[in-house]
């Protein structure tokens, strides 16, 4: 190529980005106004013609937002799910399997919300990356949701399927996972010693419940997990003395 062809064919690109990034920004206006249409056809554009990752996962990601809000649950979940599929290392990659794994759980489609929380577990997300996001209330917000937001996002889905289907061998597994410090980790520990609870493992559930009590001694599932492994008070009486003595 001649020096002015790569010119020509250099700002023929940069004015798709800009104009994709045009679209992006009003279909986010079409879906304040409640214009779906709207932004479905713009959304589309930008998916179809965009060769920039960001932007169409950006797309994508939009394009599921408006089909959850038109009830459209499936058509949604798959556009979230194309965003991770054809662009996993971006940050609306990682905002769409949490969305996803939303919509999936509300639709006791338990079993695809897990492939999407487990999916959100292993990806690299970037925490400093800034994604936008749309209330429902209409209003934009732009901010830095870190990795470890989501993944607790992601915990309390796990929490509640695993409450719902008594905690099978996924959800455990994924669950183990999950920071202990971190707001969900008493959940995610109580869900594992029932687990193991159920399973017959009853030590592995007792080393859960001490976990438990020595991180968060006052936080309801540490009064919950005395109540599903010590069904007498007074046997618990000295383990849950001594755990709280030691913090």
């Amino acid at each position: 190529r001649t020096l002015s062809q790569l010119l020509r064919h250099a700002l023929a690109k940069r004015s798709t980005k800009t104009a994709s990034q045009a679209r992006i920004g009003l279909a986010e206006s079409d879906i304040v106004g409640r214009d779906y249409r709207r932004a479905l056809r713009r959304l589309s554009e930008v998916t179809e013609r965009s060769s920039v990752p960001e932007q169409a996962a950006h797309a994508l990601y939009l394009r599921g937002d408006v089909l959850s809000r038109l009830g459209r649950a499936d058509e949604s979940m798959a556009s979230y799910e194309a965003a991770i599929a054809r662009y996993p290392t971006t940050v609306y990659a990682a905002e769409s399997a949490l969305a996803a794994a939303r919509i999936a759980y509300s639709s006791r489609q338990f079993d695809r919300a897990m492939r999407n929380v487990t999916w959100l577990q292993d990806a690299d997300a970037l925490d400093t990356s800034t994604a936008a996001i749309i209330t429902e209330d209409g209003a934009i917000k732009a901010g830095h949701r870190s990795a470890q937001t989501r993944h607790s996002e992601a915990a309390w889905i796990a929490s509640r399927i695993a409450r719902r289907r008594d905690a099978s061998t996924a959800e455990v597994q994924w669950l183990s996972r999950v920071e202990q410090i971190g707001p969900f980790g008493p959940a995610a520990s109580y869900w594992m010693a029932r687990a193991a609870r159920l399973s017959g493992r009853d030590l592995d559930a007792q080393a859960y419940k001490h976990q438990l009590l020595d991180t968060a001694p006052l936080d309801f599932y540490a009064f919950a997990s005395m109540d599903l492994l010590c069904p007498n008070p007074s046997d618990c009486e000295g383990a849950s003395s001594g755990s709280v003595n030691q913090r």
